[in-house]
């Protein structure tokens, strides 16, 4: 199966990268580094990944032939980027589908590279594969700058920011460009502070503030004086500007996108029917949880280990992170793939054909059996087939598999002309339904309020203002007048009140009775205290 994987990313000298080492490594070739005078060797860099085909470097119609060898091209790509956070190349790397030959795989490798070169990229590209002869994929190594005639061009320029009296939007123009601008009356912006302000404005319109501030009537020198000493910096406004597009965000997504079309091109002109696709499972809308890419090592050291699990004769196990990440992932896959499967078996309509004939008879017999509307429903679920009302419409489903439902009436005509006959029954049945669910939610919601207080108060409790009291859902017409649902409101209101004031910290204590203590504590307080005569009459009277 043709799977995609491409990885764009640019090698900067902030983090240590060479260009020279880059295409050292890829070509499996040495190369000096001439900037700091050092060799870099990588002819027996194979111990995870070797060498298959070196594609060598593709110029563009106008580049100078001695870019064609590599030490010239990258020692000058190094020469070139003199900052010492400079970016100095772009890497791709792409995998080429194994259903292909090994022609075809070098073929489209060199198709790409030609595309590039044709679009103006200078690329350097070589093949390589796992020590095992698998994983073909490509490295291709691209200078940041355009090429021209005499060697690199500038990857970008500073264009100042122009603002001209009278004209809406600013413009942003090159040193060259601003010459032919200045004579129709454009002026670079200039950073000044004037009345505590700090704004980006033209010398013109920074003299009209100054002379706003100082009046009308003001020296013209002291004006030009204080519009001097209120600019910021001597540097005017500038911008960078690049020469090429290839560092826009959207570029990545166009060049992952001609790969996969090309790889698709080729695996339809060997006739195979796997396609690849550069988006996210997300965005394909796929329900597949994606591996975390392992590389070359990971994937030595987990076939190195399954190996020696197969010769002990023991139950192979990931040894590596992302190793066992990929596992716990495939097996997810497995899981959604099966369930997929089981959904499709269902919805096929000869098996849900099957189960609703089932309903059917079920009904069918039901229906000749019952005494009432009520011992209708109840024989059908004795035999799975549970029943439920949407709206006003009776439906039936099994209650193995809920999918397999259907309006009563749709299952036979019988059934309908039952439900028209005995509509009125239907309806007191449906109201009486919808009364028990009713109820059945009030007491289900005013357990979870009355939990949720309990929680409040282990946690160190609550003011009685911070609890809300308990709510619950309006009741329909048909069952707003009920005296049960009635009452079961009520009930579930006034238990929760009484609930809510328990378990608040600030709620009014019930105030004691005189003398303190419960009235059954009272009452034998006052037997104590009473002589005994008067707690027994028949103290000290004989038999």
């Amino acid at each position: 199966m043709a799977i995609f994987h491409c990885n764009i990313s640019v090698a900067s000298r902030a983090d240590g990268a060479s260009a020279v080492a880059g295409a050292a490594y890829i070509s499996r070739s040495a190369i000096e580094f001439e900037r700091e005078g050092t060799m870099f060797d990588f002819t027996k860099a194979h111990r995870h990944e070797r060498l298959v085909a070196d594609l060598g470097i593709a110029l563009p119609d106008n580049a100078p032939k001695r870019f064609g060898e590599r030490g010239a091209l990258w020692n000058e790509v190094e020469r070139v980027e003199k900052k010492a956070d400079a970016q100095l190349c772009r890497r791709i790397e792409w995998a080429l589908p194994d259903e292909l030959p090994d022609d075809e795989k070098i073929r489209l490798a060199r198709k790409h590279v030609a595309q590039r070169a044709a679009a103006g990229h200078v690329v350097d590209a070589c093949i390589h594969c796992n020590v095992d002869g698998t994983n073909w994929h490509v490295h291709e190594l691209e200078p940041l700058r355009p090429v021209g005639e005499n060697g690199f061009l500038a990857k970008s320029e500073n264009v100042y920011v122009c603002r001209k009296l009278g004209e809406k939007d600013d413009r942003k123009a090159s040193a060259k460009e601003f010459a032919f601008l200045k004579a129709e009356g454009w002026e670079k912006v200039y950073r000044y502070r004037i009345s505590g302000e700090t704004r980006w404005l033209t010398p013109t319109e920074a003299a009209a503030r100054v002379r706003g501030k100082l009046g009308q009537s003001a020296d013209p020198e002291d004006v030009s004086e204080l519009t001097r000493k209120s600019r910021q910096g001597r540097n005017p406004k500038q911008e960078t500007r690049y020469l090429t597009d290839w560092n826009e965000p959207t570029k990545a997504e166009e060049w992952r996108s001609e790969i996969a079309a090309l790889i698709n091109d080729a695996l339809e002109e060997n006739g195979f029917d796997g396609r690849v696709d550069h988006r996210s499972y997300e965005r394909q809308g796929v329900e597949r949880v994606p591996q975390v890419h392992e590389g070359s090592r990971v994937r030595a050291m987990e076939n190195r280990a399954k190996a020696e699990a197969e010769a002990a004769g023991v139950e192979y196990e990931p040894v590596t992170l992302r190793g066992a990440q990929n596992a716990e992932r495939r097996m997810a896959n497995a899981e959604m793939a099966e369930a997929s499967r089981e959904l499709d078996m269902w919805c096929r309509p000869t098996v849900m054909d099957a189960l609703l004939r089932n309903l059917r008879g079920l009904c069918l017999y039901a229906l000749d059996a019952a005494k009432g509307f009520r011992d209708f429903r109840e024989r059908l679920k004795g035999w799975g087939a549970a029943t439920a009302w949407k709206g006003r419409d009776f439906w039936v489903y099994d209650e193995d598999e809920p999918r397999a439902a259907s309006l009563m009436a749709d299952l036979d005509p019988k059934l309908g002309e039952y439900l028209s006959d005995n509509s009125a029954e239907v309806e007191s049945e449906r109201i009486s339904c919808m009364r028990d669910a009713y109820i059945a939610d009030v007491k289900r919601r005013e357990k979870e309020y009355r939990g949720g207080v309990s929680a409040e108060s282990r946690g160190g409790g609550y003011m009685l203002a911070d609890m809300p009291k308990l709510k619950l859902p309006r009741p329909t017409p048909e069952i707003a007048d009920d005296a049960d649902v009635k009452q079961a409101i009520l009930s579930a209101w006034q238990r929760c009140d009484a609930w809510r004031l328990s378990h608040a910290k600030d709620a009014p204590k019930p105030k004691p009775r005189p003398g303190g203590g419960s009235a059954s504590q009272q009452q034998t307080q006052r037997r104590k205290e009473q002589p005994s005569h008067e707690r027994n009459p028949n103290i000290g009277q004989g038999r």
